[in-house]
């Protein structure tokens, strides 16, 4: 029997996954404390704060901070760290450290706030990677479990693709090479984390696959969960649309994505939509003027119309560990094709949600365009097979293999 409010939770950020996660804990009892960067509840005194400043000067302060706003958990259980966060933007502004030695040393100062926190009666640390390494070797100490969230492909994997495409595609790219990202100390402290976790939960079966033998044996994989919206547009009433989400880059397969379509000549009668932020260069880029459509980043809530309106989604990345653009895809019934190096594969069926290929493979991400561009009839019973696995795995399904599995954990 797991004790209640006997369960630690610890991430440097606010994705999805770990909000339905202390979600799912705090429901059902077992959250003591859930540490973060600099946040706020719903009931609690900044929130209060936001309301009265937009109430008498008619600001916007509470839509501009509610990404940052925390109300899955009750307000006595959130612990925010204001100062980490403080330090990390503040390097990063000032340019005295780089993007990932600011981010670690993020990581280095919110554990430290939890070392502290580790009192009688916690049964368990679960932790995102990047933020867990002191406050794990603390548990171990004490006899405390420790899981390990593992949001992307294991370093030695992701390090290796992303070193292909810098080859492949040279001054392609604004991003820094891989060394910048893979250094020495940062690989050595990424290892000691997963050394440290008596379990790891991940999304996809390509990061278990990713992992060293002995850890991928104590991994469990649960996909992120999808929210089916509204019933679809009918796919024949929607434009002659392909989307892709995300960064323009590297890693996302932003290169491999544009040289298919150029390849195909679809542009001649589709259009091409690439939302996201730029990180590819104007003189690569020059290649294929006119041949696609770029939007900026976009707020969730307006990026749902550019998902209803499309009949394919691309997804060409060559390492991530879900993508969660795939679960937002299936849940407007939108077909994807999509690399093996996400979270497709044995969460999704070629034939089924759409086309899953090898992410080096630039002629079959174009085949598996050309199947969905030239066959409609084909894409529409996709489409609806798509919203069907939607409505089939949502975060309500997530959130209750989560808390199985911490249960498990502790009672193992």
């Amino acid at each position: 029997m797991v004790n209640s409010k006997s369960i630690v939770c610890i991430s440097a950020g606010l994705p999805q996954d770990v909000r339905h996660y202390v979600r799912a804990l705090a429901d059902a009892g077992l959250l003591r404390r859930f540490v973060t960067s600099w946040s706020f509840h719903r009931d609690g005194m900044l929130s209060r704060l936001l309301q009265t400043v937009d109430r008498y000067f008619a600001t916007d302060l509470g839509a501009r901070f509610a990404q940052r706003a925390v109300n899955e958990v009750p307000l006595e259980c959130l612990s925010p760290a204001f100062w980490p966060e403080f330090r990390y933007r503040l390097e990063r502004r000032l340019g005295l450290s780089g993007m990932a030695e600011a981010f670690d040393a993020h990581g280095r100062d919110l554990t430290r706030t939890v070392v502290s926190q580790l009192s009688e009666g916690v049964r368990l640390v679960v932790a995102r990677e990047d933020a867990c390494l002191s406050v794990f070797r603390a548990a171990g100490r004490q006899g405390i479990k420790r899981l390990l969230d593992l949001p992307i492909v294991y370093y030695e994997t992701l390090r290796a693709a992303l070193e292909a495409e810098h080859a492949r595609y040279p001054g392609a790219t604004t991003e820094p090479p891989p060394a910048a990202e893979f250094s020495i100390p940062r690989m050595r402290r990424k290892r000691d984390e997963l050394d440290a976790a008596d379990a790891v939960v991940i999304a996809s079966r390509f990061v278990r696959d990713s992992l060293p033998v002995e850890k991928a044996r104590v991994a469990t994989v649960i996909p992120y969960g999808c929210e089916p919206g509204p019933e679809p547009v009918p796919y024949s009433a929607r434009p002659n649309l392909v989307l892709c989400v995300g960064h323009l880059s590297l890693r996302k397969g932003t290169p491999r994505l544009l040289a298919a379509w150029k390849r195909l000549g679809a542009y001649r009668t589709h259009t091409l939509r690439l939302v996201g932020r730029q990180l590819l260069t104007d003189r690569f880029l020059a290649d294929y003027s006119g041949m696609y459509e770029y939007v900026p980043p976009q707020p969730h809530l307006q990026l749902k119309a550019h998902y209803a309106a499309a009949r394919i989604f691309a997804f060409p990345s060559v390492g991530d560990g879900f993508g969660l653009v795939i679960n937002e895809s299936l849940s407007a019934g939108v077909p994807v094709v999509v690399s093996d190096h996400t979270g497709a594969p044995g969460y999704l069926e070629t034939g089924r949600e759409g086309v899953i290929y090898p992410s080096d493979s630039d002629e079959q991400l174009a085949a598996g365009l050309d199947r969905l561009l030239s066959r409609p009839t084909e894409g529409a019973e996709m489409a609806r097979m798509a919203y069907e696995t939607a409505q089939r795995w949502t975060w309500a399904d997530y959130r209750k293999r989560f808390e199985t599995l911490v249960r498990d954990l502790v009672a193992g």
